[in-house]
């Protein structure tokens, strides 16, 4: 099995070159009816639409590809940089000894090569490598944290030293060699003979490690390396005693004295204890199998708890073959606790194939530490694919356990059901609800490669975790790490903004009243969860100058974040935090200047008093969208609330991946179509261009783009010659959102700029039929005048509750991050847990509900829901 990283910088810069198109729908209609599904036939139904995927370039000619990316590994660039450094002392010890090589200093760098090498096969010491690296936050360059978690590639510095220690033995053997023959004393003579069966020894390894030979004779390499290798350090001590004794006759001075001050007899001993260590930790232990078919078996055992992202080796030889497999806690259902922990074993050789014949409870030897592997190393990523293949899935497990980085998985096996069994199968589904698991009984080879780029897209993923076999692993990371770079909207210098929108109160009395007290528990959320709020820009509209300086002084009173919040372990990065930045503006400082008529900065009601309330919140929406510079903004209302640990990025980044108008076709009463006739009237075109039936007060995350926003403006003064806001006013101030969105669909048929083409007009039922929800839509039909989509959390309120996985699902396709949420009433907690934590959601929205108040009196109660990890903590 052959494990492999690949960074995606180049990937997630390709979007705009990538043509995702689903085929369209069946036929549906009002009178579908579809039952509950389970997450299997969730990720069947939506993997299973063909997809068109325009791959990006390839980069270079084949001659400089190869180089780069089949030649150039990480661990080649090791091997080398070890070799560099040894030669550079090489050069510096012929240039300080007048191109002569000491026999002491060659037996040094000998010693020194042989601790390096065997340091970074030693457990704790390669664990507290992958411990500090995954300490890079994630604020950190991509750059710095893809290239540090190619830590796994430490092979290379223990084939490096390896090579190296041999070479500067052979050096020292030779040069040991001369004096005895110069010299023929006893004690030369048995440094020579053993320097020679230490340099035979070492050539043994060397050759059998070959990785030609190795793989094939891989049993005997493993006994080689393991005797030739007990043959050297018993040769090295007789070695070093030997040196000693010699050295502390011409000084006079017990052999201590002189072991002590031998460099070699502190490089040895740190090389002996480190096989000590593992040698001594050899125990047999009672392992129970769990038959999953005849190509694949689970081996539990019991003896102690195992935390995700470890490996164990086992073995029915422990003298002659040990075999590694990732292990996964095994959880109680009930109680919740690890309670041992299990490997998946799939039939890839002799041994293998004797554990799954083998249904008996037994006895397998396991030695040493357990260590980590290369999936601890997702934690340095805000989102990952996982690629598997076959028992691949195997040592993902324990990842998608850990349930710390955000992913989406790809796994390609032949009867995943059949030959893993259900639980492996629903553990995947759990993890990603919308993984893409492919049968390839059924369906044939995937292209890897372009599903691959498929899950990258969806996901915006940082880095690709490949496990499969070493032609998948080299066609997977070959194929995608070496493709062109093109421009994308995704891009680290937009300038994104948040219009925090303060409702209006008629006694311009917040803080008496208990609303800034509300407001003020949400920032809270904000400083304590959000990694990036110093990334973007914050704009709290109020309604006058009084409100101005009640919430500066609010704020300034934000507490520190302790480690955790609510039910969170807080971000590291965000403890005890610092204060966002917000910028607190008085409405009638931005507002047009005919619409500050009879207002002054210390009042701004007689706006209110002429138009109604959600004018006067468009109005503000308005005003924002025209004053302020930025690529992309959210408008937010005063109940906003960040829901856990991440980044507020991630909401516009989803956004982008998948522009959507949501249209329904909910049956409209006069009022819905009363403003959709004035959205259109105010565009300067008729509704029944787009059909008197549509209706797109579907928002779920009131995102805007400013290119889009000016366009829209100059397009209405255009059509009717006229103010923008008088023209607004004078179609009866319809809600901002139609006319924006109104303005898309318009756009986009006009037009060929990508800012339009880009967005897709989806029709909310249709989708939600396809996701499996349509048990729910009935239930919603009282909700007319707002949609589906503005409400979706309530799909799963009770007696709904068992289509959470349907609705997760749902909202990781769509990249929704934002959403809006009235109450937390008729929920079951943990449907409502799951859906939030599941569904990766970033930030309930527009009068939200206090969610970690919810969480924290719960916790109160009782519920073993606090201290819960994230990728951020």
């Amino acid at each position: 099995m052959s494990h492999q990283l690949e960074t995606v910088p180049s990937l997630t810069d390709t979007i705009s070159d990538l043509s995702l198109q689903r085929v369209p729908h069946s036929t549906t209609n009002d009178q579908v009816t579809v039952t509950a599904q389970s997450p299997s036939e969730i990720s069947e139904n939506v993997s299973n639409l063909p997809l068109e995927v325009k791959l990006p370039d390839q980069r270079g000619t084949e001659i400089t590809r190869d180089l780069r990316y089949k030649h150039a590994s990480t661990y080649r660039r090791i091997f080398a940089f070890i070799f560099t450094v040894n030669a550079a002392v090489f050069i510096a010890l012929l240039l300080t000894t007048r191109w002569t090589i000491l026999s002491k200093d060659a037996a040094s760098a000998a010693s020194a090569n042989l601790m390096v090498c065997i340091l970074f096969r030693q457990e704790e010491f390669v664990n507290l490598c992958y411990e500090i690296v995954v300490l890079a936050p994630h604020s950190w360059p991509l750059s710095i944290r893809k290239r540090l978690a190619k830590v796994f590639h430490y092979g290379g510095f223990h084939s490096g030293a390896a090579v190296a220690a041999t070479a500067w033995y052979i050096a020292y053997t030779i040069l040991a060699t001369q004096e005895w023959v110069a010299d023929k004393k006893l004690y030369k003579l048995i440094n020579m003979v053993t320097s020679w069966i230490v340099v035979s020894m070492f050539l043994i390894i060397l050759i059998a490690a070959y990785p030609s030979i190795r793989r094939k004779f891989h049993d005997q390499f493993e006994a080689f390396h393991r005797f030739a290798g007990w043959v050297s350090l018993i040769t090295f001590w007789i070695h070093n005693i030997t040196s000693a004794h010699v050295t502390a006759l011409e000084w006079g001075k017990p052999i201590s004295y002189a072991l002590v001050r031998s460099p070699n007899f502190w490089c040895i001993c740190v090389t002996t204890l480190c096989t000590l260590a593992s040698w001594s930790r050899l125990r047999r232990r009672a392992v129970y199998p769990e038959k999953l078919s005849d190509h694949a078996t689970r081996l539990h055992f019991k003896y102690r708890g195992m935390k995700p992202f470890y490996g164990l080796k086992i073995s029915e030889k422990p003298l002659t073959e040990w075999h590694a497999f990732a292990t996964i806690p095994d959880i109680e259902p009930e109680s919740g606790k690890v309670e041992g922990f299990s490997i998946v074993v799939s039939n890839a050789g002799d041994f293998t194939k004797k554990q799954i014949m083998n249904a008996a409870e037994r006895k397998l030897w396991i030695r040493g530490a357990p260590l980590h592997g290369l999936l601890y190393t997702s934690k340095l990523f805000r989102r990952i694919v996982i690629v598997a293949t076959g028992s691949g899935i195997g040592p993902c497990l324990s990842l998608l356990h850990a349930d710390v980085t955000p992913r989406r998985v790809l796994w390609s096996t032949r009867d995943p059901e059949k030959t893993y069994g259900p639980t492996v199968v629903c553990a995947v589904q759990r993890a990603d609800p919308n993984a893409v698991i492919w049968n390839t009984t059924e369906r044939g080879y995937p292209d890897i490669v372009r599903e691959t780029y498929q899950l990258v897209v969806e996901s915006n993923a940082e880095a690709v975790y490949i496990i499969s076999n070493p032609k998948v692993t080299e066609k997977v990371v070959f194929g995608t790490a070496h493709r062109k770079q093109t421009p994308r909207r995704i891009a680290t210098n937009l300038c994104e903004a948040l219009f925090w929108l303060c409702f209006v109160r008629e006694s311009n009395d917040y803080i008496e009243d208990g609303h800034f007290p509300q407001v003020f528990r949400y920032f809270q959320s904000v400083k304590c969860l959000c990694v990036d709020h110093d990334k973007v820009d914050w704009h709290i509209i109020v309604s006058n100058s009084a409100e101005v300086e009640g919430l500066t002084q609010l704020l300034s009173t934000l507490e520190a974040c302790n480690q955790t919040f609510s039910r969170w372990k807080t971000p590291k990065d965000n403890v005890p935090g610092k204060n966002p930045s917000f910028n607190i503006v008085n409405l009638y400082d931005i507002l047009p200047d005919r619409l500050r008529t009879d207002l002054t900065p210390e009042d701004t009601n007689a706006l209110l008093q002429k138009f109604d309330k959600y004018a006067y919140q468009s109005i503000k929406k308005m005003s924002a969208a025209d004053h302020f510079d930025y690529d992309l903004a959210l408008w937010l209302d005063s109940e906003a609330i960040f829901v856990a640990p991440g980044e507020i990025r991630d909401i516009f980044e989803g956004h982008l991946r998948n522009p959507i108008v949501w249209r329904s076709r909910m049956s409209l009463e006069e009022r819905e179509k009363w403003l959709m006739g004035n959205a259109a009237a105010t565009l300067g075109r008729s509704i029944n261009s787009f059909g008197d039936q549509l209706w797109l007060l579907e928002s779920l995350q009131w995102i805007i783009e400013k290119p889009i926003w000016n366009d829209m403006v100059l397009s209405i003064e255009m059509a009717h010659g006229g103010n923008f806001w008088d023209i607004w006013i004078k179609n009866s101030y319809p809600f901002e959102l139609l006319v924006y969105y109104l303005h898309i669909i318009a756009r986009k048929m006009e037009t060929v700029n990508s800012i339009f083409s880009d967005y897709r007009i989806l029709e909310t039922e249709r989708e939600l039929i396809r996701f499996g929800l349509a048990q729910s839509i009935s239930a919603m039909e009282d909700r007319r005048g707002t949609g589906f989509m503005e409400r979706l959390p309530h799909f799963i309120v009770k007696p709904h509750s068992v289509l959470t996985p349907n609705l997760v699902a749902f909202c990781r396709s769509y990249s929704l991050r934002a959403l809006r949420m009235d109450n937390m009433d008729n929920f079951e907690e943990s449907a409502l847990d799951r859906f939030l934590i599941d569904g990766d959601i970033k930030m309930l929205v527009s009068g939200a509900p206090d969610i970690h108040q919810w969480w924290d009196d719960r916790i109160k109660n009782g519920d073993a829901i606090n201290g819960t990890e994230t990728s951020y903590s």
